[in-house]
Formats: structure tokens, C-alpha cells, sequence
């Protein structure tokens, strides 16, 4: 049966796959490109930090079982793999530490669905940095726009892979210059086979490799790319479903106008975003003059609804489960300061300190801090001491575009997950991010260079030269151009 299509319904994904299949890097904003690189680089250190992760061998040795091939090779080990396969590794990695980037508007994680996807496309094409970021920037701006468009009354899961697949079709689709028909369609079937994750939410996304159901957006949403391509056709009327979504504004930015990926937040903590506010707090409280966790009597946080909603068990049993918990996140900062939320591993969860603390953390609703949300996501903590009560509110938790990473704190965070592979991108990647005005194609070049130095396995890092052992320093064999041009 041939498939209705109304004029709402080819608005809506015929306007978005126009301006996506069309998109030239120039067009981009200094500040989008720059944004998108850093989300780039941040999204590829999460995955560096959880390289070694249990849940990450379990990944590699499913994607090999179940998407056999060696057209990619994994990140950092240079496994062989199918590109499907390598985006299902890579976007795990990205995720399970849960120290990966979001924005406010979408209420969830583009960059460990998006980020993955791309680069992994990119080394099996041959794509050029500007691609990838011009792709990336794409992948944001059509997930995060169908994500804030989601009808809030219907169904609950605000989980981060109910739309990140319809981000990683956009950014796939630009990255591989799909026409318009074919990047409509990948966009509809991306949106008809995301992952539903009904049951993260029941579960209060606590205790599952699962957790939000990003890597498997990415493979998903690679897939969906690779339908279209062959001519299949999605539901292009389901993103003009009243039932699911308001209106989806399918338009281009505008020249001038800010793009979304500019409003990306960076998480100092590896946890859920609902739990920083709290955690800042906890931390500037735990600074203050004759501040001791002995001297501790009662605490109450006392924060927004869906924060409520987490599992927020006070002994968690798997680091996974800790990284959804309120009273457990705020116990070890308050114990251990930033270090201890920087990484949450295994040998903090059964520490009889940290319990004894999570076990006096009362929870409670406050209407004013919830009618923020989703735009917020604030928190008050209330400490009794022995000597009285302190408090402390926070309505902006750090990392926000409005209350942003410095360059150190950034650095910091790179440079804890990359460990000895972080001085390339510290000397060439960070001067782009921070700084101001066009990129020169030097600048571009070296930032590719770091970039896949990154990337490559242990032998294919850094020698003295500046070049690597056993890797190839490129992206692809295209001219690099300076950025410094605007069309």
C-alpha cells in the first residue's frame, strides 16, 4: 500500500533534510565550530576514561558477535570492526561513565550518540575535521529540536536515546552528502526504530548497562542512514504527531543566530545532571571555615521532582547505580571533595563512611525549584552542624553556558581521562576552543593530527616528531582550507 504523506508531515522532515544535506562548514558560527570541537574532544575522553570498563569488554565482544567486519577499528586498541559495530563500542564508552556533555533545551546527551557516530563514519570515509564538526553540529541542532518539541504529557522517558538516533541520522547523513530525500528518510526511520526506554525510567536508570540507550541510537541511527541510502522509506508524518511532539521548527538557523550546540553544558562530575546542583553545593559548603563531616548531624537536599525520580539508592550496588543517586553523590563529595565525583568506581561503594553519610541525606520536593525545571536544574542542601545549620542554594551547577568550564577546569578534565594521551590536545586542540576568531588551515591540520593521535592504539601515539607511530595523521587526503573565510 502506497504510503499517505500529508504537506504537514513533508515540512517539517523535507525542511529540516534541505538545510542538513545542503550545509557547508563555512556557514557554521566561530562559536558553533568552536563548541563542536570541544564536544568532540570531550566525548572522545569520556570514552578514553572507560576504556577498560567491564561494561566496555562486554560492548567489544557483542559488537564483534553481532556486526562482524573490518571496515573500522575500535578506539584506542584498534580492534577490527564494522563501522555499525565500532559506533555501538564507541558510543558506549562515551556514555557508561556518565560524564558526557547534554543540553538544558533537549533534557538529555547528544554528544556520546552524536560525537561516536560521526568519527566513527569519518575514519572509515576519509572525512576532513570540518566535515566532522559541520556534521556534528547538525547531529545537535535537528536532536536537540525534536527533543525539546516532546510532548511532555505523553509518554514519561525523558531517556537521551529516544532522540539522539534522529541526531546521529542528521549527522550521519550530512557527513555522507545525502540528498534531501534520503536524509528525510533516514530522519523518519531513525524516529520510528529509537529505542523506547520506558522501563529506564521505571527503574530510575539505576543498575543497567542499558542506562539511557545512547549507543544503541548510534548504531540506530547509522542504520537508518544506511535504509535510506538503499532506498528505503520511513514515516515521514511521525514527526508531525501531536500525540509526541509540538511543533518542530524544520527552518535553517539563520545568519547571525546562534546554533544550538553553542548551548552545550560540560559535566564536571561524572553522575546524572540532576545530582550537580546538589554537589556544588555540598562542595562550596564542605570549603567553608571549620566545616568538618563529624560535626554532621542531619542533611536534607532538597531539589526538583525528576531528581526525585532516580533510583537514589543510598548504597548502591554497581557504580552505574551510584551515578543516579542523590544522597550517595553528595555523601562522597562531601567526604572526598571533587576527586570523589570526578570518577565514581567500585571500591567507594561499600565504604562504610560514605554509607553512614548517604543513610542521613533526607530527600524532599520544593515546588519553587521544580516549576525550573526542565530549564534548571537546581538544588538547596541544608547541613545541621553541631554548632547550627548552613545552606546553600545553587540554580546553575557548573558547567552550564551560563556558568561554563574554565579553560583550566576543562584541561583538567581531559587531562584526567586521557591521561599521557592528552598533551597533543591540551598544546593544539584547547588554544582553538578557548580561543577567539577564525582557525588558520595550520591550526586545522594539527588539530587532526592530535585528534587521531588520540584515537590511535598504543602504537600509534605521538613519537618525537609530532607525527605517530604506525597511524595515519589524517582524516582524509583532501585539501585543508583555513575556516577564515565567511559565506
Amino acid at each position: 500500500m502506497k504510503q499517505q504523506k500529508s504537506d504537514i508531515s513533508l515540512a517539517t522532515a523535507e525542511h529540516l533534510a534541505q538545510w542538513v544535506s545542503g550545509l557547508r562548514f563555512e556557514q557554521l558560527p566561530h562559536d558553533a565550530r568552536r563548541r563542536a570541537l570541544q564536544c568532540v574532544i570531550d566525548a572522545v575522553a569520556c570514552a578514553a576514561g572507560a576504556r577498560d570498563h567491564p561494561a566496555i569488554k562486554q560492548a567489544r565482544a557483542f559488537a564483534v558477535l553481532a556486526f562482524p567486519g573490518e571496515s573500522c577499528a575500535t578506539w584506542f586498541d584498534g580492534l577490527p570492526m564494522s563501522t555499525l559495530g565500532a559506533a555501538f563500542v564507541h558510543a558506549s564508552s562515551a556514555s557508561i561513565l556518565d560524564f558526557d556533555d547534554g543540553h538544558r533545551a533537549a533534557s538529555g546527551h547528544p554528544g556520546a550518540a552524536v560525537v561516536p557516530a560521526v568519527l566513527t563514519l569519518a575514519r572509515a570515509t576519509g572525512s576532513s575535521l570540518p566535515e566532522v564538526l559541520a556534521a556534528v553540529a547538525c547531529g545537535y541542532e535537528v536532536g536537540v529540536r525534536l527533543a525539546r518539541a516532546r510532548n511532555r504529557s505523553g509518554p514519561p522517558s525523558v531517556a537521551s536515546g529516544r532522540w539522539t538516533t534522529v541526531a546521529v541520522a542528521a549527522a550521519a547523513a550530512r557527513l555522507l552528502r545525502q540528498s534531501p530525500h534520503a536524509t528525510a528518510n533516514a530522519i523518519a526511520i531513525a524516529e520510528s526504530l529509537a529505542p523506547n526506554l520506558l522501563a529506564a525510567d521505571h527503574a530510575g536508570f539505576a543498575g543497567s548497562e542499558v542506562k539511557e540507550g545512547i549507543a544503541w541510537s548510534a548504531l540506530t541511527g547509522l542504520a537508518a542512514v544506511q535504509q535510506a541510502a538503499l532506498g528505503s522509506s520511513g514515516y515521514l508524518g511521525g514527526l508531525d504527531n501531536p500525540s509526541m511532539y509540538g511543533p518542530i521548527d524544520g527552518q535553517a538557523p539563520q545568519p547571525g543566530e546562534p546554533w544550538l550546540i553553542e548551548r552545550t553544558y560540560f559535566k564536571p562530575y561524572a553522575c546524572c545532571r540532576w545530582i550537580h546542583a546538589a554537589i556544588d553545593a555540598a562542595l562550596a559548603m564542605r570549603e567553608q571555615p571549620g566545616f568538618s563531616v563529624a560535626a554532621v548531624q542531619e542533611i536534607e537536599v532538597a531539589t526538583f521532582a525528576r531528581a526525585l525520580s532516580l533510583a537514589n539508592q543510598r548504597a548502591p550496588e554497581s557504580p552505574i547505580s551510584a551515578q543516579f543517586s542523590v544522597p550517595f553523590c553528595v555523601a562522597l563529595a562531601l567526604i572526598d571533595g571533587r576527586a570523589g565525583v570526578e570518577a565514581i568506581e567500585s571500591s567507594s561503594l561499600g565504604r562504610p563512611d560514605v554509607l553512614a553519610l548517604s543513610s542521613r541525606i533526607r530527600l524532599s520536593l520544593d515546588e519553587s525549584l521544580d516549576a525550573m525545571f526542565p530549564v534548571r536544574v537546581p538544588a538547596r542542601v541544608r547541613i545541621v552542624l553541631a554548632d547550627g545549620p548552613i545552606e546553600q542554594e545553587i540554580l546553575i551547577p557548573s558547567g552550564d553556558p551560563d556558568a561554563p568550564m574554565t579553560q583550566a577546569q576543562f584541561t583538567r578534565k581531559l587531562s584526567r581521562l586521557l591521561g599521557r594521551r592528552a598533551s597533543g590536545v591540551v598544546d593544539r586542540l584547547i588554544p582553538m576552543i578557548f580561543g577567539q576568531g577564525p582557525w588558520s588551515a595550520c591550526e586545522i591540520e594539527e588539530a587532526q593530527r592530535a585528534l587521531l593521535a588520540v584515537l590511535a592504539p598504543p602504537g600509534g601515539l605521538p613519537d618525537e616528531e609530532g607525527g605517530t607511530r604506525g597511524h595515519s595523521t589524517r582524516l582524509t587526503s583532501a585539501r585543508v582550507t583555513s575556516d577564515s573565510k565567511e559565506t
